[in-house]
């Protein structure tokens, strides 16, 4: 399991999801906080088709949280 809570910026966000993904194993999952002011989440969906990917909203209505499992592959 791979948590992102550090720095929040796209570029920060997307290099460290990239790291994660490149040794995750099938049924890893990735946790991604804070993630609905930048694209970065989505782009690592759109990257890494075999990641099934969410999107949370969070109770206040105004954040957001991703959730990425690497999927076995076939």
């Amino acid at each position: 399991m791979f948590i992102h809570d550090s720095l929040h910026t796209a570029t920060n966000t997307l290099f460290e999801m990239e790291q994660a993904a490149s040794v995750m194993p099938p049924g890893g999952v990735m946790l991604v906080d804070d993630m609905g002011a930048h694209n970065g989440f989505a782009t690592l969906a759109r990257r890494h088709r075999d990641c099934k990917t969410i999107v949370c909203p969070a109770e206040d209505g105004m954040g957001q949280f991703g959730i990425a499992v690497r999927m076995p592959a076939g």
